[in-house]
């Protein structure tokens, strides 16, 4: 996608009454920032969405908890396993008062907790992880896969997002030891 198709389409975004920022990340793959933009718009196929168009859906019931009804904000936060990965996550992070229970409000608290720019780039990038990895495991049990314990699920996080940081962010000087503890910018 080009640099100039991407403005346009984030410029739309705030022309249909975005009221926060959505920050492309340079250091994420392309597909992450698709996913979490299509995101911000609720416009990825959750039970609700498919619903909605008027798909008949035999159970609307997450298929990360089987307990409520799968929604935006229900899947990626308030569902007991996104609610026990992301205290997870926000221990791990080192983010303080990380109490998110909507998109919006993870998008806020990105924008109001960050001063540095390389800073708020570390946190984006981990925070559209965070959710791209939701997502991931949400579809492998839709579809059949072996269900992880929220404990395993860390890994991938910690993995996939040490190489995207070390490799695209130009952060070489960190160690796999250094990350574990708290993924942190040296400035």
């Amino acid at each position: 996608m080009s640099s100039q198709l991407r403005h346009q389409l984030v410029e739309r975004v705030y022309d249909q009454g975005g009221a926060f920022q959505f920050y492309w990340n340079s250091w994420l793959p392309l597909r992450v920032n698709c996913f979490v933009w299509r995101l911000k718009l609720n416009r990825i196929p959750l039970i609700d969405n498919l619903v909605y168009k008027g798909i008949r859906i035999s159970s609307r019931l997450c298929k990360l908890c089987n307990k409520e009804d799968e929604g935006r904000d229900h899947v990626f936060f308030t569902c007991d396993y996104a609610k026990e990965v992301c205290n997870w996550f926000g221990v791990w992070a080192g983010l303080v008062n990380w109490d998110i229970g909507t998109f919006e409000m993870m998008c806020d608290y990105i924008r109001d907790l960050v001063t540095s720019k390389k800073n708020r780039k570390l946190i984006t990038s981990l925070c559209y992880s965070l959710l791209w990895f939701i997502w991931k495991e949400r579809n492998k049990r839709l579809f059949g896969a072996r269900v992880k314990k929220p404990f395993q699920f860390a890994d991938d996080i910690q993995l996939s997002c040490v190489n995207w940081v070390k490799n695209r962010g130009k952060m070489g000087k960190m160690t796999w030891a250094e990350w574990c503890c708290r993924p942190k910018v040296s400035e």
